[in-house]
């Protein structure tokens, strides 16, 4: 049978810290991960996840929101990852 994965990846506007010797940013991604199947015509696997990622520099830098973002992102698909095998099932 046919199954489409859908994958749906947002993020927040980073929200800058500061410190007195360091300056952050944090950066909330939203992953939704959801397998479709054509036979039943519905979603068969669904799972959302949010996960903060922060970057931090010392002294005069300000932290990346990319890398913010990064960390975040790695996070949440460490969550999917961890469903591979309900994935594989729903999909055979």
């Amino acid at each position: 049978s046919d199954y489409v994965i859908y994958l749906r990846v947002s993020s927040t506007v980073p929200k800058v810290s500061v410190g007195v010797f360091s300056t952050s940013q944090t950066v909330n991604a939203i992953l939704d991960f959801r397998v479709w199947s054509d036979v039943v015509q519905d979603f068969t696997y669904i799972k959302r996840t949010t996960k903060s990622g922060t970057s931090s520099a010392i002294y005069a830098g300000i932290g990346s929101s990319a890398r913010a973002l990064d960390k975040a992102l790695k996070k949440c698909l460490h969550e999917v990852e961890k469903d591979a095998e309900k994935v594989r099932a729903v999909i055979e």
